[in-house]
């Protein structure tokens, strides 16, 4: 039996444990990646609380090195990275620790390398074998939305980033043998923003383990508090925060004189000062980090994801329908999932769309029920990881023979 090929594969944090956004997808791959080849991790990390985690992502790995982060770029890193016009999201990767370690492993001959997110794409200068960089999210898509919605005096540094990220996306197309995203629509502003034909950059979506992820299979967990509406999320990040400031100032006052006693779980690590002062509020409760996420699903009745900014794939929005949940999102948390509206969830945009959809959905349990299956039935019909990777092994595949 012939041996694995070795490939290296880089993410810009350490992906583990799986439970946010690019963890979740990064994790996911490498689980997948370490099936089918030796690999070679090279990862940053950034949060303390990983830091006695990285032995067992270790022990999946032929090898692996990590590279310990400030939570911010150190100014001169800062200034380095502005002098060579990058991005500041991407000077702060800038390791001369992890490049050597880098060089060690070409040298030593790879299948493949593969990259995650555009804050790495450096690193694939001077790359022996072929390169697959996964941007994930159109990154620089991002930057602009902050650069028209943030606070004026942030708008600059946003429309900085944006031009620069977009300009190492554009990149990522001349130096990767294939570039992916995380859904169509992605790709598409991808290449578009590149000036690229239709059809450069692949995708490959995020998935979700049905059986995990069920309520059934939460057995003798222990319950959590029932809520009408829950946000799920990291709840420092920019757009979870703008999302839940903005539903409380805008639709919660006028739903919660509607139905008197609602109640709104917002749940998730990390609550940035102005979503803890969202407590003060009537009915809302912060909880903060939870250690599982599924009973506090399960003990809601509704799923919201009302996102202004929103790319890729919502983890939250598969989360909430696996756990049968009924889900109102907006229109951008929606878009990057094959979902039928009206069948497998409900959209709602404006402030009175919210509060029309949500007090209809309070009022009708057999519609939420239908929604919940609906929802349950997309979840394992198209939602499974292994769908989702055999996008990735087909190209792997390709480039490597």
């Amino acid at each position: 039996m012939s041996e694995k090929p070795r490939l290296l594969y880089l993410t810009p944090r350490l992906p583990f444990p799986p439970d946010k956004g690019d963890k979740i997808r990064s994790f996911h791959v490498l689980r997948h990646l370490c099936t089918k080849y030796r690999v070679s991790l090279g990862a940053f990390v950034d949060d303390k609380e990983d830091y006695p985690l990285c032995s067992q992502i270790a022990g999946m790995c032929e090898r692996s090195f990590f590279r310990r982060r400030p939570k911010g770029i150190p100014p001169l890193q800062a200034l380095k990275g502005a002098a060579r016009g990058q991005a500041l999201s991407i000077a702060w990767y800038e390791d001369r620790q992890m490049r050597r370690w880098v060089a060690a492993q070409r040298g030593e001959g790879l299948a493949a390398e593969v990259i995650f997110s555009s804050a790495l794409v450096p690193y694939a200068e001077g790359a022996r074998a072929p390169v697959l960089i996964d941007l994930v999210d159109a990154d620089s898509a991002k930057w602009a939305a902050y650069g028209r919605e943030g606070a004026w005096w942030r708008r600059p540094i946003y429309w900085h980033e944006a031009h620069r990220v977009a300009a190492m996306e554009a990149r990522s197309l001349s130096l990767a043998a294939k570039v992916f995203a995380i859904s169509p629509n992605e790709a598409a502003v991808i290449t578009a923003g590149a000036g690229r034909p239709e059809g450069s950059a692949d995708w490959f979506g995020n998935g979700i383990d049905p059986d995990e992820w069920s309520v059934e299979a939460l057995g003798a967990a222990p319950s959590a508090p029932a809520v009408e509406l829950i946000f799920t999320g990291r709840m420092n990040y920019p757009p979870n925060v703008e999302a839940v400031t903005q539903f409380a100032t805008k639709v919660w006052p006028d739903l919660r004189r509607a139905h008197p006693n609602l109640t709104w779980g917002i749940v998730g690590a990390d609550p940035a000062p102005a979503v803890t002062a969202l407590a003060r509020m009537p009915g809302i409760t912060v909880t903060g980090r939870v250690a599982d996420m599924r009973p506090y699903l399960a003990a809601a009745t509704i799923a919201i994801a009302p996102l202004a900014i929103a790319r890729g794939v919502q983890n939250k929005v598969l989360e909430a329908m696996a756990m049968e949940r009924p889900v109102v999102a907006s229109s951008g948390a929606a878009a990057g999932l094959p979902v039928r509206a009206g069948r497998d969830l409900l959209l709602a945009d404006s402030p009175d769309e919210w509060g029309s959809v949500l007090s209809r959905l309070l009022r009708h349990p057999e519609e939420r029920a239908s929604l919940a299956q609906s929802g349950r039935r997309f979840v394992e019909t198209s939602a499974g990881w292994p769908d989702q990777l055999a996008r990735l092994d087909r190209r792997l595949e390709e480039v490597i023979k």
